[in-house]
């Protein structure tokens, strides 16, 4: 199930397969994660004809869960295609990705582990530490400059040694909570290649 929201963050319809409603349903659904710097694209594709999608507009938002969590991100680009009948593609990118614009004003923090270096940075943006899988791994201290907050995140992570993952926290049909886990290492080394597309 996909949950469509409005700029003021509230569902507003959803996308389902399956059950008794299948007259809104969503198809070549696609989720692309960088692990690396915790960016996140969301492709899919669902009938033009609804009136759901009206709703599938630039600056609205979907919502969906993934492993017990609910990823958040914005429509960014919408297209309908005529083919043998009509749909809309849709091209979403992670919510998190609002940090970019969110500016975070040079300081210096002294001897900030993880949970005090992630509370400063992301101070009035919205967003807040969620879980944490990495507790011993030491205390620094920064002389950070004026940059983005999400560059500010990608800049000074790596001494942490964890990666990143955004996530949602929905009640009575808004977003309640907006946070950010880390990881140790998000994925598996499986030593196997895969090859998509």
């Amino acid at each position: 199930m996909i949950f469509i929201l409005n700029r003021q963050e509230k569902i507003v319809a959803t996308l389902k397969n399956g059950g008794v409603n299948t007259t809104s349903p969503f198809f070549d659904d696609v989720l692309t994660e960088d692990l690396a710097t915790g960016a996140e694209t969301f492709q899919f594709s669902t009938s033009s004809n609804s009136e759901i999608a009206k709703e599938l507009v630039i600056g609205n938002y979907v919502a969906f869960m993934k492993n017990g969590k609910y990823k958040l991100f914005q429509i960014m680009q919408t297209e309908e295609i005529h083919d043998e009948f009509l749909y809309f593609n849709v091209y979403c990118e992670c919510a998190g990705l609002e940090l970019i614009n969110k500016v975070f004003r040079g300081r210096h923090i002294a001897s900030a582990d993880l949970k005090k270096f992630l509370t400063t940075v992301l101070e009035d943006t919205g967003w807040s530490v969620g879980g944490i899988e990495a507790t011993s791994n030491g205390a620094y201290s920064f002389d950070l400059e004026d940059d983005s907050v999400y560059a500010t995140l990608q800049n000074n992570l790596s001494k942490f040694d964890v990666e990143m993952e955004f996530r949602i926290e929905i009640n009575n049909g808004r977003i309640s909570k907006k946070y950010i886990d880390t990881y140790y290492k998000r994925g598996k080394i499986t030593g196997k290649r895969f090859e998509f597309g």
